[in-house]
């Protein structure tokens, strides 16, 4: 039997609503809503961070001390803004975080769609 292989992310478009995705650690999620944040419009202490990452990782940013999860994407980042990890649906940054084991702050995950 043939296995099955796994190729990372190199480019996402800014849209990944409905986009399920698999993490390296193995959590399965679906993006429900997202929103896009182009560069410019990074505020200045995350902006030099993520704009040297390759897009299609998973990472958590502090805002005001709490993590909150984005997506690298072409152009800019999505932030997570409700998904559904594993059956259940989330929609704050700290419950996202927690369930995609991302709490770390810029401790960046590859990701694989589903």
């Amino acid at each position: 039997m043939a296995s099955k292989t796994k190729t990372k992310l190199e480019v996402l478009p800014s849209n990944i609503d409905g986009q399920g995705f698999v993490t390296d650690i193995g959590t399965n999620f679906q993006v429900i809503k997202g929103e896009y944040y182009s560069q410019s419009l990074i505020g200045k202490a995350n902006n030099k961070y993520l704009g040297n990452l390759r897009q299609g990782l998973l990472v958590s940013v502090s805002f005001y001390g709490n993590p909150v999860s984005v997506i690298t994407v072409y152009g800019g980042v999505v932030r997570l803004v409700e998904v559904n990890v594993e059956g259940v649906e989330l929609n704050t940054a700290v419950a996202i975080s927690e369930a995609l084991k991302n709490i770390e702050t810029r401790q960046p995950m590859g990701l694989y769609l589903t």
